[in-house]
């Protein structure tokens, strides 16, 4: 792929969604400062293109580096103020950064602008987060309703009906939805070390506690860097 792109370069050397596809490749493969200069020849480039400066922000979101994520996600806004996802991507990190009453405006406008699945969901993720396991349902089962073959909606709801006594016994469903949603992803990008972190998550939600400790393994062996990981890592061996 990445020799592709560098053809296409050569036959255009401005283009700027080439820029932002090699960019994205050379993070696939690990060559983080190499992603990131790609990225940023991208804006050099064509510094009024809202597409760069959001996958240079989405870049930086998954590296954990939320505060140029925050710059990258504001210039997307000053340049395209009508533009739903800039909100939503804006509101979504907010909601890492504890900074909740911002997030739900952000999240808010955008849902203005266009209901989309993730949107829900981010909100969902506040709710859940200050305890408001209900509501987080039912932000939720909105996404799900919307995106139904995203396998990170339906864990989030598990999670959420795992926290509310009514919906408790409707957990085990969506842990099971989200755990065959995950594995069929996995038969298109086995690599995919988030998914298997996710995953993991899914099996301890169904008391696969082997299944879980396998997965979560595999997933710090290919990505023994990535904060997401990390993260849910954490989350496994707490449990």
């Amino acid at each position: 792929a990445i020799d592709e792109f560098k053809q296409a370069l050569l036959l255009d050397p401005i283009s700027p969604h080439a820029y932002r596809e090699l960019a994205q490749t050379y993070e696939k493969k690990g060559l983080l400062p190499e992603a990131e200069a790609t990225f940023r020849k991208s804006i050099d480039l064509h510094p009024n293109y809202w597409a760069a400066h959001n996958a240079l922000g989405a870049f930086y979101y998954r590296r954990g580096q939320y505060p140029k994520a925050e710059g990258c996600f504001l210039r997307v806004i000053d340049l395209t103020p009508d533009n739903y996802a800039s909100y939503r991507n804006l509101g979504g990190l907010y909601s890492l950064m504890a900074r909740y009453a911002e997030a739900t405006a952000m999240l808010l406008k955008s849902l203005d602008i266009r209901p989309t699945p993730q949107a829900y969901s981010n909100l969902g993720i506040i709710d859940f987060f200050q305890g408001r396991y209900a509501d987080a349902a039912g932000r939720f089962e909105k996404a799900v309703t919307m995106r139904a073959f995203d396998p990170t909606l339906w864990g989030n709801l598990a999670d959420a009906r795992r926290r509310t006594p009514d919906q408790a016994d409707k957990a085990a469903e969506a842990y099971r939805r989200a755990v065959e949603l995950t594995e069929r992803d996995l038969l298109v990008d086995a690599q995919n070390a988030e998914a298997r972190a996710s995953l993991a998550l899914y099996y301890l939600g169904l008391g696969q506690k082997e299944k879980a400790l396998k997965e979560i393994g595999l997933a710090n062996e290919l990505a023994p860097e990535n904060v997401n990981v990390l993260f849910r890592s954490s989350l496994v061996y707490e449990q």
